[in-house]
């Protein structure tokens, strides 16, 4: 039951090694064995999240002479007296990479994961420069545990949510969103154990930026600040935030601020009392499960043919991440940008970029909670633009459809003709 807590609270590496101590003290435990299988094969968690980590060695001999002296006396079967172990061998030796990996790993199994980070963020500064392979490994962990219980304050993805009273006038323009196509319902979340609805008063919908119509038929817009013309009816439309209607409150939740913000200057436009009602702003860091929640917010006109469908849906998610994600902070590369850190000397920089891009393509690699098509990101493409590691990922400039993807380097190097 401690590992599932674990679990629940966005701490995988803990509920591993929670599972892990019962089968070693019961190997025909078949809760932990069922628990452990469920965790190693989920399909909707990024690799990293359900990996089986393993200590590392020192390759230098001194170093294991000194390793050698210290662990033989230590039990290292419980966690919280190897974590002290690591923690003297690297008071010993601060150099210790190797130590200070092990350590993190000690703390992460121990569910503690914002200390956990502390000491990833030191092998990676030892490593950097001398091995950045192993750098961008340690790293690839430390992007699984900010997203954790206890490392809030380290998230790089988060969902925000607007909570208002509810007034009974605002049924009035929830169904003219409804018949103008801009609010789409759905059915009632349902409880895992009982298979019934969470809540019978819980009314959930989708606010969309434009109507999304069949095909061939008029779109029509609501009210919107910055509306244009209707678009062509291929033209997918964007979920601006999730609505949930409760008895006595409203809340707007997406995990794009920008989205959220548009959405605080449209309501008033509806209802003109919502701008002097108290609003209430949360946020919290998202499930490991739907990281990539802001780069599946395109939704498609009904009836379109499925190549269509699946050229409009790729063509959105290349631009989220061409476009968007690249010019987002993150605090995994310090405050800076993917494409700013693409530009930076630093060796720190550049090994955290590698990793964050390969944690974000095995987010990308599994399939999207409730997404219909199996679409996925080329992320060499992104390396290639970002300028980072892995150079077999650099294709040639002697494609046509590669000239309008070019880099500013690439297009230094190549000839005008």
């Amino acid at each position: 039951m401690t590992g599932w807590n674990q679990l629940r609270l966005q701490r995988p590496l803990a509920a591993w090694a929670c599972w892990s101590r019962v089968l070693r003290d019961n190997p025909n435990d078949s809760a932990a064995k069922q628990a452990l299988e469920a965790l190693l094969k989920a399909p909707h968690l990024p690799h990293a999240a359900r990996a089986v980590y393993r200590f590392r060695m020192p390759s230098i001999p001194i170093r294991r002479a000194r390793w050698n002296a210290v662990l033989l006396a230590r039990d290292q079967e419980d966690l919280d007296a190897a974590a002290d172990v690591f923690a003297q061998l690297m008071a010993a030796d601060p150099e210790d990479a190797d130590a200070a990996f092990n350590h993190a790993l000690c703390l992460a199994w121990l569910g503690h994961n914002a200390d956990a980070l502390a000491a990833l963020d030191r092998v990676v500064r030892l490593d950097a420069a001398t091995r950045p392979d192993q750098a961008a490994a340690a790293w690839v962990v430390a992007e699984v545990l900010r997203q954790g219980a206890g490392a809030e304050r380290f998230a790089d993805e988060w969902s925000h949510t607007l909570v208002m009273p509810r007034h009974s006038r605002d049924d009035l323009w929830i169904a003219q969103l409804e018949e103008a196509g801009r609010l789409r319902r759905f059915a009632t979340p349902l409880r895992p154990d009982t298979l019934e609805p969470v809540a019978t008063d819980l009314q959930v919908y989708e606010l969309l930026d434009r109507a999304l119509t069949e095909v061939g038929e008029p779109t029509s817009g609501y009210g919107d600040p910055d509306s244009t013309p209707p678009p062509p009816p291929s033209r997918p439309a964007r979920v601006m935030c999730s609505v949930l209607v409760q008895p006595n409150e409203l809340r707007f939740s997406s995990p794009d601020p920008e989205s959220l913000r548009r959405v605080e200057t449209f309501l008033p436009m509806l209802r003109p009392d919502a701008s002097c009602r108290p609003v209430q702003r949360l946020s919290s860091p998202l499930p490991l499960n739907m990281l990539d929640a802001a780069a599946w917010l395109t939704r498609l006109p009904v009836g379109l043919p499925e190549d269509q469908r699946r050229r409009l849906a790729q063509e959105a998610l290349d631009d989220y991440y061409r476009n968007t994600w690249i010019h987002q902070p993150r605090q995994g590369l310090e405050g800076l940008t993917p494409a700013l850190a693409a530009e930076s000397s630093d060796p720190v920089i550049r090994v955290r970029l590698d990793a964050i891009l390969t944690f974000r393509e095995q987010v990308d690699a599994r399939s999207p909670v409730g997404w219909p098509l199996e679409i996925h990101h080329d992320f060499d493409d992104l390396r290639r633009r970002l300028q980072a590691r892995r150079p077999d990922a650099t294709p040639r400039l002697d494609q046509p459809h590669l000239k309008t993807q070019a880099t500013p380097p690439e297009l230094d190097r190549s000839e005008p003709q």
